[in-house]
C-alpha cells in the first residue's frame, strides 16, 4: 500500500487511535501519514476548497494552526486585486512585471489565493508577469512549490532564504505582502509591530520604495490608532474576522495618493462595512432612557475593534446605553447586520434582590454577557443561580446614570 492510498483510506480516522496502531503498518511512514491526515481534517473546515484537492500537501500542526482560513484569504485576495488595478494599471504594460512578492510565505495560503485571483484577470496578468514567494524554512518552500503546481498556478518563483535580504534585490513590485511572525525566540506571543519578525516598521521605507502597495497582516490585539502612528502612508486598515471573532488586522500602505484620507473596513463572514477615518470622530449619542420592547444591538468583536462607536450610532440609527457600555438601543427600524447581534429587551431590572426574583421568575437557563459591569459573566451567573444556555439572553451593563442594570432579552432571529 502506498502512503497516498493509506492517507486516503484513513483520513476520517481518529488521529490518536491511528497513532497507537502504527506497528500494524511497518511499511508506512506513520509520522508523515498522521501529519497529512490531521492537516486534511483541519482543512475541511479551514480550507474547504483545498481539502477537495487530493494533491495538496499539509505542513506540521503549527503551520495549519497559524495559516489563514479560506474566507480571510479570499478577502485579502480581493483587497490585493483592487489595489493592483488601482496602482499597477498606471504602469507600462509592456515587458516583464513582478506583480506580487510575499516576504513571509509560510504554508502559502494567503499567497496562493492572491495569486489565483490575479492570474484570472486577463487584462492584468500575462505570461510575462511573475510572482515571488519567499520563506525561511526549506520544508515549507518545498510544500508550497508542490501545492502551487497542484493548484495550477504559473510563473511563481519560490525562494528559500531571509526575505529582508532578498527583498533588497528586487525592484518595481506591484504588491509586497508580509505576515510577520508573532512569536519571539522562546515561542512566546508578541503583538507590537517592532517585536515581530520581520520588523515592518524598520523596513517600511525600503518596502515603499520598491512596491506600489505594501500589505501587512498584523495581530488583532494591536491598537488601530497606535498602528497608524508607527506605519507610514497607511491608506486602509481592515479588521478581518469570522463568526464575530476578530482574526487579524490588514494594513494597506501606498506611496501614491498621499492626500487621500485613511479608510477603515470591517469584514466578518462575507459582510463588509467601510467608513473613513473622520467617522471615528463622530460623537456618540446616549440614550436618555431604556424601555422594555426596545431593540438591543451588540457589536461583534470586529466592530468593537474599530472603536467607531459614533459611527455605529449613525449606521444603526440607534443610541448607546452609556459612553463605555458599547451596547446600542433603538426602535424596530434598527438596521440588521451580521456585525451586530440583535435582541428585544423583555425586562429591565436592577440588582435589587426583590426585583431580580420577580424579573427572573420562571427562568432557569440564560446566556449571560457583561459590558461595563462590576461582575464578570461567570460571577453574575453564580449570583443569579442560572444554568448556561436556553433562549434567554441577559446583559449586565451600566446606564448613563451610572446604574447597574440587567437587560433580559430575547434574540431576534435573522
Amino acid at each position: 500500500m502506498t502512503l497516498k492510498t493509506f492517507i486516503a483510506e484513513h483520513r476520517n480516522d481518529d488521529i490518536r487511535q491511528l497513532a497507537l496502531q502504527a506497528k500494524k503498518y511497518p511499511d508506512i511512514d506513520m509520522q508523515e501519514a498522521l501529519q497529512q491526515i490531521a492537516g486534511w481534517q483541519t482543512a475541511q473546515q479551514k480550507l474547504p476548497t483545498w481539502s477537495r484537492n487530493s494533491e495538496i500537501v499539509y505542513p506540521p500542526h503549527i503551520g495549519m494552526e497559524q495559516c489563514s482560513s479560506e474566507m480571510t484569504a479570499r478577502y485579502k485576495a480581493d483587497v490585493a486585486l483592487r489595489w493592483l488595478r488601482r496602482d499597477c494599471t498606471n504602469r507600462n504594460n509592456e515587458g516583464e512585471k513582478l506583480l506580487l512578492a510575499d516576504m513571509t510565505g509560510g504554508f502559502g495560503v494567503d499567497f496562493a489565493f492572491m495569486a489565483e485571483a490575479i492570474q484570472k484577470q486577463k487584462d492584468l496578468y500575462t505570461d510575462k508577469c511573475s510572482m515571488l514567494f519567499m520563506e525561511k524554512q526549506q520544508h515549507l518552500c518545498m510544500i508550497a512549490k508542490h501545492n502551487f503546481d497542484a493548484l495550477g498556478l504559473k510563473n511563481i518563483n519560490v525562494e528559500n532564504g531571509d526575505s529582508t535580504t532578498m527583498t533588497g534585490n528586487i525592484d518595481n513590485v506591484c504588491i509586497i505582502f508580509a505576515d510577520p511572525a508573532r512569536r519571539d525566540s522562546n515561542g512566546g506571543r508578541t503583538y507590537a509591530i517592532s517585536d515581530c519578525t520581520p520588523d515592518i516598521s524598520a523596513l517600511q521605507d525600503t518596502l515603499l520604495e520598491k512596491a506600489d502597495t505594501v500589505m501587512v497582516k498584523l495581530s488583532p490585539m494591536l491598537d488601530i490608532s497606535k498602528m497608524e502612528d508607527e506605519l507610514k502612508c497607511v491608506r486602509e486598515i481592515h479588521v478581518v474576522g469570522t463568526n464575530g471573532e476578530c482574526k487579524e488586522l490588514l494594513v494597506v500602505m501606498s506611496r501614491h495618493d498621499t492626500d487621500t484620507h485613511m479608510q477603515l473596513f470591517c469584514f466578518d463572514d462575507g459582510e463588509t462595512v467601510s467608513f473613513w477615518k473622520d467617522d471615528l470622530a463622530l460623537s456618540v449619542s446616549i440614550a436618555d432612557t431604556l424601555e422594555e420592547g426596545m431593540v438591543l444591538a451588540e457589536p461583534s468583536s470586529c466592530m468593537m475593534k474599530t472603536g467607531a462607536y459614533g459611527y455605529m450610532c449613525k449606521w444603526l440609527n440607534a443610541k448607546a446605553i452609556a459612553p463605555n457600555s458599547h451596547l446600542f438601543v433603538g426602535n424596530n427600524n434598527c438596521k440588521p447586520s451580521r456585525m451586530f447581534r440583535s435582541f428585544t429587551i423583555k425586562k429591565i431590572t436592577t440588582m435589587n434582590k426583590r426585583e431580580l426574583q420577580q424579573s427572573l421568575q420562571g427562568i432557569t437557563h440564560a446566556n449571560i454577557s457583561v459590558r461595563n459591569f462590576p461582575l464578570s459573566a461567570p460571577e453574575l451567573r453564580k449570583r443569579l443561580k442560572l444554568k448556561d444556555g436556553g433562549e434567554t439572553y441577559i446583559f449586565g451593563t451600566t446606564d448613563s446614570r451610572n446604574q447597574h442594570l440587567l437587560l433580559i432579552c430575547e434574540k431576534i432571529k435573522s
